[in-house]
């Protein structure tokens, strides 16, 4: 593959689908891609392309759809950003290894409900990395929905769902909320600003380590379903004041 350089500027796009391995796309300055039709802006299908200092626009409000899918291996975005989404801002749909690191803007839905997430590995992802990025919004977040292996590092997100199994470690970050239906998650450094959920009721959870220096302010909550079976719990502190 080759690398295609973008110039200072804003760019207008849709539907790209890109099918090469190895290509590098890499802004020069301040550099918008904003959608200009329904549908994702960019499908990445070929693997170990790399994505560096580009920010993404989903125009949410004019155009529908996800701003960037990865259906590839060995992804990176390095210094990117994604924002106004009116689905995801990036959606990994499959492949393995895909590394999310730093910004140079936020990652952000423009949904605003329950299920509106600015980040979704949904298809294996087995050692996905999330590397200090920022969202906007407590009702945004990272969605891990499939057997997958990750790492969230760093980070400021509103929600942190976990759903499927899999084996998620969460260090050095801010989190608003925190739901776990899967399985082998590590927290350790975290704050956490609202709750964590562990369920719902009667769900089978392989291992949570939860370390002390992971803390939730006084009046947050940390909550376990009715007859939630774990293999493993390890539970050294839920927060800092108050009760559990």
């Amino acid at each position: 593959g080759k690398a295609v350089v973008f110039p200072t500027g804003v760019y207008s796009a849709a539907g790209i689908v890109s099918t090469k391995p190895d290509q590098q796309f890499i802004a020069i300055g301040d550099v918008w891609i904003n959608k200009s039709a329904n549908g994702p802006i960019w499908t990445v299908q070929g693997r170990e392309c790399l994505f560096e200092r580009i920010k993404f626009n989903g125009m949410a409000g004019s155009y529908t759809g996800h701003n960037l899918v990865v259906d590839a291996s060995n992804c990176t975005l390095i210094n990117c950003g994604s924002r106004n989404a009116a689905g995801r801002a990036v959606l990994s749909l499959s492949g393995d290894n895909l590394r999310i690191i730093g910004t140079c803007d936020i990652y952000q839905t423009a949904d605003q409900s329950s299920s509106g997430y600015d980040i979704e590995i949904a298809g294996g992802g087995v050692y996905s990395r999330i590397i200090s990025i920022t969202t906007s919004q407590h009702a945004g977040g990272i969605l891990f929905d499939s057997a997958t292996t990750a790492s969230v590092i760093g980070c400021q997100v509103g929600k942190l769902d976990v759903i499927n199994e899999g084996s998620v470690f969460v260090s050095a970050s801010r989190i608003h909320t925190i739901s776990i239906a899967g399985s082998n998650c590590t927290f350790s450094g975290n704050a956490i600003a609202s709750g964590v959920t562990i369920g719902p009721g009667g769900v089978t959870i392989g291992g949570i380590q939860w370390s002390s220096s992971s803390v939730l302010p006084g009046g947050a909550t940390f909550n376990v379903g009715e007859n939630v079976r774990f293999s493993t719990l390890h539970l050294e502190s839920a927060q800092d004041t108050g009760a559990v």
